[in-house]
């Protein structure tokens, strides 16, 4: 009886009821989706802190970068500076790993690549000598001590720089094997370096005669102990060695990091073994398949410590290894060709790491993910000199910055919604229970008892309340692929960092899709939460209901005191200033509401504000770089860029400070002037033979750079460097290598060590050649040579010792900074094709305003410039360093973002409340309207009276606020006074909708109206 009668009161009410099923059910999946999306995406982001590995990689970026065997003595040093406990004590560390190597050997391994570190040093006896006139002799190899490249009973051609050697004498000959330009081995005469033969006093000789003469023929005979036993199986030892690795976590080394290498079988290694030291170990593949084992076998790895530095000098036979044990080969991964004879092992205490570093890796931290951008902002402006820390998040905060972002404004939709749902049950009791008191009364009155009446009210609000959350929660369960699916495209609207082209995206970018499954637990316990907030709304009215209704007696109410009142002619205007004089509090409401929101704008519009001067700040003091470098973004430096594409980039406009160079090996010919003196040199000839051209080349290969630059400071030798020292001689200085004026001589810069090798001074005038054949009128075939005059010195940063000079004295340089920009047509077929033909070893430029690095980045874009493990149209890669203004930009901008998402909220909530509350101003007089009409007043002067009312006082509040904002703030924005506007019309468009409602009904149904 009870649920039918309670079931009819619901279908009577039915524009009611129909009203809060809506309001219920729109809230409860707006909710439920909140909720869901929530979940998903906080349980998303733990899977990419999971997923993703952040590191920060320091580098020592010497000369010979990024050489990753090579010991650079200017490194050496500048480790004993580092400071590693500021990294290890950041709070956003969470290992430390540094670089340990050392030098080993596995019995049974052999290599053939171009990274050995003793490649071409053969020892052989060599017999059947014969001399050439085209300066080499010829001879025929009886024996290998060692050599890659010569096997026996081979024909090869010996330098004559062994001679002299005798035809019927066999010879044991230490030296570098090389292929000329015919299919017979070179053997070249080279000096034998290792410090610790040179610590022990051995003597390498370059050849010695071993024949002996047996019946009238002559032999040879190896002798038993002889330096070349020693020698042929220390280069054998050391050009077959594999590299060592030691680390703390081999995730975290840039190889693996970075998925240039990756397992193919058995795993990494576990924190047991890590903790253990234990005595495992991974190589690559192709290390497997030449010694033949797998997982679970085991190598023996010899390895050696040396008091001396570098590879060479870690080795000697006659010494022997510093420990060799057995090591279980638990994984095994792809073969690079530049590290398949690297072995990775835990890293252990008592294993002989070398004292000195081997390649240019200080070490990596792990970082946690996410405090990338703080931890660089931390460390970085404290580096030493040269040394380089560049982060490798694996692509984590182009995947965790739009959905932390997107999560946020879930978070304060989800607030948003919660409030007013909670506000709707509350409504939703008031008006179904409450405002039903006299219902609830009479029911008493005709014994209907406190249960039953209970169970009548909750039966019905419990029904609506019930089959709206259901509903609710059903929709949602079948949205949620569709809602999951349109996050997905939202998170891409929040990415708030253009990381094209940045320092910042210098990894690879690992993809784990966001596709959560989210099951029925999370709409179940949305929908039974707001069922339960409707029935606790409901349960308390009811309880409030029958308490105000035991209380509640009507009082008797008699007439009002009297009151003076005001000559009124019957005029609007003065009706409604008689109003707010004698309207009380209720007069006090409309100017302190409205004053309340002028301030409230004020200080939202200030936000607005103060952000983009914020921004402002960040561009005009941040100056970006950029420059061209290799697929993976490591050096600047043997880059191969079209000086055509690059004079196009300088002339749209976007870059200045263009620091180019050329370099190429040279060779010492001599000095046409020295000390005051002229001498008489020639030209570098080119030897008639084959053989010893080829030599010569391959001597200028290992001669010092020249490099042709505008700019000797911003060169890839010193890029890194925060200081360089250059003397230069009187009356010259920097500005020489942009000069354009005529001189008889090119000018250069070059080392003070290369100054005392060849005894010269400033002033004096050397002439260099480089690998390049020309015809001379004069002397025939040449090497291209350049004269150039000292004037100038400095301190060289590594073991090169390079030469400096203007890069005009290379290619026409007006056709990159004088050309008309973007004229194309105003350069000559003849200056196209100079252009085409240069090609520049270093690029190196500044963004003229910092604003425009967007734009800048689109033109790279479209025109096809290739971006770090991106590869596009031009194989031309180009880094910009925005990585710091990035972070700094994207802080804001996120809040920005929030504030243009809740303002808009704000905004319309504000306007909400001017226009309820202005319509409850006016309904709450209805009486006083009803009384106006009774006695004859016109519905247009009605009108009149009370909106001019009400404007005055909210145009009062409002222009109260005003003046008192100006007056603490100095200014008002445009901004603050539309919203005031905006307001403004609001609260009236309230007050006019609210007059106009009651002036459309009659007296009595004003008088009767309850609600």
């Amino acid at each position: 009886m009870i649920f039918s009668n309670s079931i009819k009161s619901i279908v009577r009410s039915k524009g009611k009821t129909a009203l809060f099923v809506i309001m219920i059910f729109s809230l409860t999946l707006a909710l439920a989706i909140c909720v869901s999306v929530w979940a998903a995406i906080d349980a998303f982001l733990v899977e990419c802190n999971e997923f993703y590995t952040t590191i920060g990689l320091f580098e020592y970026i010497g000369t010979g970068y990024p050489d990753d065997t090579t010991y650079d003595s200017y490194m050496d040093e500048t480790l004993d500076k580092f400071d590693r406990e500021s990294i290890i004590n950041h709070p956003s560390t969470i290992l430390w790993d540094e670089s340990h190597r050392s030098l080993g050997y596995v019995e049974g391994f052999w290599r053939t690549d171009m990274y050995m570190p003793q490649r071409m040093l053969s020892v052989v006896v060599v017999g059947n000598i014969s001399d050439s006139e085209q300066g080499f002799y010829t001879g025929i190899v009886m024996k290998v001590g060692y050599s890659l490249l010569i096997e026996e009973e081979t024909v090869i051609h010996v330098d004559k720089e062994f001679g002299p050697l005798e035809s019927d004498h066999y010879y044991i000959l230490f030296g570098e094997a090389y292929y000329g330009r015919t299919p017979i081995i070179n053997l070249a005469k080279v000096e034998y370096e290792n410090a610790i033969v040179n610590d022990l006093g051995i003597t390498i000789p370059y050849k010695q005669d071993i024949t002996i003469y047996k019946d009238g023929f002559s032999s040879f005979e190896l002798p038993e102990e002889n330096v070349f036993h020693d020698l042929s199986q220390t280069i054998k030892v050391i050009s077959d060695s594999v590299l060592v690795c030691s680390t703390k976590d081999i995730t975290s080394l840039y190889s693996f990091n970075q998925n240039e290498l990756y397992m193919l079988s058995g795993r990494v290694f576990n924190e047991e073994e890590y903790a253990s030291e234990s005595k495992v170990c991974i190589i690559s593949q192709l290390m497997s398949e030449r010694l033949n084992i797998g997982i679970g076998d085991k190598i023996n790895l010899s390895a050696f410590k040396s008091d001396y530095p570098s590879m060479i000098n870690s080795y000697w036979a006659g010494t022997g290894f510093d420990s060799s044990s057995d090591y279980e080969v638990v994984g095994i991964t792809n073969a690079i060709k530049d590290k398949f004879w690297y072995v990775y092992m835990p890293y252990a205490e008592n294993f002989p790491h070398s004292d000195y570093p081997f390649g240019y890796t200080i070490g990596q931290a792990v970082i946690k993910n996410g405090h990338a951008a703080q931890f660089y902002e931390d460390i970085e402006p404290f580096l030493d000199d040269r040394v380089r820390l560049t982060i490798y998040d694996q692509g984590y905060s182009s995947v965790e910055v739009p959905y932390t972002t997107l999560l946020t404004v879930v978070k304060i939709l989800t607030a948003v919604f919660v409030l007013v749902e909670l506000a709707v049950c509350i409504f939703f009791g008031y008006l179904y229970v409450y405002r039903q008191k006299e219902t609830a009364e009479t029911m008493l009155m005709l014994g209907t008892g406190n249960v039953r009446t209970f169970s009548y009210f909750l039966f019905s609000s419990g029904f609506i309340a019930l089959g709206s959350c259901c509903a609710a929660m059903v929709a949602g369960k079948l949205l949620s692929r569709f809602i999951m699916m349109l996050v997905r495209k939202i998170a891409e609207f929040f990415s708030l960092i253009d990381i094209r082209f940045s320092n910042a995206m210098l990894s690879i970018t690992k993809t784990l899709e966001f596709n959560p499954k989210i099951g029925w637990n999370i709409f179940i316990i949305v929908s039974v939460f707001v069922f339960i907030s409707c029935i606790v709304s409901c349960m308390t009215f009811l309880v409030l209901g029958f308490l105000n209704g035991k209380k509640n007696k009507r009082k008797r109410i008699g007439p009002k005191k009297e009151r003076k009142s005001v000559y009124n002619p019957s005029a609007s205007i003065k009706y409604a200033i008689l109003s707010i004089f004698r309207g009380g509090p209720r007069t006090v409401v409309v100017p302190v509401l409205a004053f309340t929101v002028i301030l409230f704008f004020g200080q939202l519009a200030n936000i607005l504000s103060s952000q983009q001067e914020r921004i402002e700040y960040i561009y005009d003091n941040n100056i970006i770089e950029g420059y061209f470098t290799d697929f993976k973004g490591k050096q600047i430096s043997k880059q191969n860029v079209s000086a055509y594409n690059v004079a196009k980039l300088y002339h749209t406009g976007y870059i200045e400070n263009l620091c180019l160079t050329i370099s190429e090996p040279s060779y010492f010919v001599g000095a046409p002037l020295k000390n005051g003196k002229t001498y008489n040199i020639g030209p570098l000839f080119i030897p008639n033979s084959i053989f010893s051209l080829e030599s010569l080349q391959a001597e200028i290969s290992r001669g010092p750079n020249i490099t042709f630059t505008n700019s000797m400071h911003e060169s890839p030798e010193f890029y890194y460097a925060k200081r360089v020292d250059v003397e230069y001689m009187s009356g010259y200085d920097e500005s020489v290598f942009i000069s354009s004026e005529n001189q008889d001589f090119l000018v250069c810069v070059v080392t003070k060590a290369y100054m005392e090798e060849h005894g010269l001074s400033y002033g004096d005038v050397i002439r260099v050649a480089v690998d390049r054949i020309v015809q001379s009128e004069e002397f025939g075939r040449i090497f291209k040579h350049y004269d150039l005059k000292i004037i100038g010195s400095y301190v060289k940063h590594g073991d090169k010792d390079t030469i400096y000079s203007p890069l005009s004295g290379k290619f026409n340089t007006s056709l990159i900074w004088s050309q008309q920009v973007n004229q194309e047509e105003s350069i000559t077929a003849n200056q196209k094709k100079e252009l085409l033909a240069t090609n520049l070893n270093s690029v190196t430029f500044k963004l003229k305003d910092s604003r425009r690095v967007f734009e800048f980045k689109d033109y790279l874009k479209d025109y096809g410039y290739s971006q770090v493990n991106r590869i596009s149209i031009i194989r031309e890669y180009v880094v910009l360093k925005d990585a710091i203004m990035n972070n700094s930009l994207a802080n804001i901008e996120q809040q920005i973002r929030y504030l243009n998402i809740a303002y808009p909220i704000l905004y319309i909530l504000i306007a909400v409340v001017a226009y309820a509350v202005s319509y409850l101003m006016v309904v709450s007089r209805k009486k006083e309207f009803a009384i106006m009409a009774g006695f004859g007043t016109k519905k247009k002067q009605a009108f009149y009276s009370f909106f001019l009312e009400q404007m005055v006082l909210c145009i009062l509040g409002s222009a109260v606020g005003l003046i008192i904002w100006y007056a603490v703030f100095k200014e008002l924005s445009i901004m603050h006074i539309a919203l005031a506007v905006g307001f403004i019309l609001f609260y009236l468009l309230g007050s006019a909708v609210s007059i106009n409602v009651m002036s459309k009904s009659g007296v009595l149904a004003v008088m009767a109206d309850r609600d």
